[in-house]
């Protein structure tokens, strides 16, 4: 996890540019609108370093000058803001039903969107389906594909993990293989990085979303598995072997429990995800109108899925209790690409939760996420920004 002091500390070392070039954007990008002599005191850098590294971030496009804010009298001086149109980056959002797919400029905005059906989840489709947007975007919109600086892909985890099987239905982890991204970003002609579905999500929702106004949250991502992506104090968290947040797969039925694909039994996504709900409803996974059969029959009051959401709302009351004690989140945040109504109705049957012991957190605990369906593909976006413009340790390293 990259500090926050680290990604707004810089150095005057020699041969470090790069990376003080990246904390100057990221204290641009958090603290903006900024004068150079607040950056010089943020970062601790001189004053002519900062001159020259905006000077160089101007001419690149990446930051634009506006006029501050009037205070008595005299000119105002001049503030400093990242330039939307300085730089853009694609993000895409893969599942098992769908491929949605967002452009989105510097500062976060979504310029243009895009979903496609997948006719089935293989890494040849996929792929396939994914150097075709792309391609397709850059032929469409030539100016904004010049400033184009990476593309992250979001998809169902853990990647490279050697335990999952490959008839895993709630995982794509072929996706993930650096092989993979390495094939994609030749015939793409762009970096291509992997995100977790559901790190992807809480990135999304900490930018543009109910998360936009906490430090510490999880991110709870319901799609066909159950995963959740963790923001804390501010960063991205997923632990020392990139696997934090893989709560489908705590152990809830020690005794008796159902067989996981991931080769341990009763695991909870075995039980509190669409794909268990799809086995023990009979319902098909590969229908393509899954999510909104099911927005239907909630809306009906059908009976067997109303069933189905009490029986499993103590697993869900379990999770939320585990979260909160493990990692002390100001907010469990819910989405995902189920719909609407069902997060609504599962978390509706599952109060009361548990009362937690910070009292002050009574009565927001859990709330469904305000981000739209682009979301995860947003995060995913995020990511490969990050990628391009964000400090980080290695920035450091001679």
């Amino acid at each position: 996890m990259v500090t926050t002091k680290l990604r707004t500390s810089g150095t005057n070392l020699s041969r470090t540019k790069v990376h003080n070039l990246r904390v100057v954007i990221e204290v641009i990008r958090t603290q903006g609108p900024i004068s150079k002599t607040e950056i010089a005191n943020v970062t601790s850098l001189s004053r002519q370093t900062i001159q020259y590294i905006v000077a160089e971030l101007q001419s690149a496009e990446l930051v634009e000058l506006i006029d501050g804010e009037v205070k008595g009298r005299g000119h105002p001086g001049k503030k400093i803001v990242l330039a939307p149109t300085g730089a853009y980056t694609m993000g895409i959002h893969v599942d098992r039903l769908s491929t949605r797919v967002v452009v989105c400029d510097l500062v976060g905005n979504v310029i243009w969107n895009r979903t496609e059906r997948l006719d089935t989840l293989d890494i040849t489709t996929a792929n396939r389906l994914i150097e075709t947007v792309c391609l397709d975007y850059f032929s469409e919109r030539p100016r904004e594909a010049k400033k184009m600086v990476g593309v992250g892909i979001a998809a169902p985890g853990p990647f490279n993990q050697t335990n999952v099987r490959p008839d895993d239905l709630t995982n794509f982890q072929e996706i993930g293989t650096q092989q993979n991204l390495d094939d994609l970003s030749s015939k793409i002609g762009l970096p291509v990085i992997i995100e977790n579905d559901a790190a992807a999500g809480a990135i999304g929702e900490h930018l543009h979303g109910v998360g936009a106004d906490f430090d510490t949250f999880v991110f709870l991502q319901f799609g066909i598995g159950l995963g959740a992506g963790i923001i804390l104090n501010g960063n991205k968290f997923t632990g020392s072997s990139e696997i934090a947040g893989e709560v489908g797969h705590i152990i809830v039925e020690p005794t008796n429990g159902l067989r996981c694909s991931c080769g341990k039994s009763g695991c909870l996504e075995r039980y509190l995800s669409v794909d268990a709900l799809c086995r023990d409803m009979g319902l098909q996974i590969e229908d393509i109108d899954l999510m909104s059969k099911l927005d239907a029959m909630i809306k009906k009051k059908e009976p067997s899925l109303v069933n189905w959401l009490q029986d499993v709302a103590p697993r869900f009351r379990q999770l939320v209790n585990i979260l909160e004690m493990t990692i002390d989140p100001e907010l469990v945040i819910v989405g995902g690409t189920v719909p609407r109504s069902f997060l609504e109705l599962l978390i509706e049957l599952s109060v009361p939760l548990y009362e937690p012991l910070n009292l002050r957190r009574q009565g927001r605990q859990v709330k469904i996420g305000t981000a739209d369906e682009y979301v995860v593909a947003v995060g995913a976006a995020a990511a490969s920004a990050e990628t391009h413009f964000a400090p980080a340790l290695t920035g450091l390293i001679l």
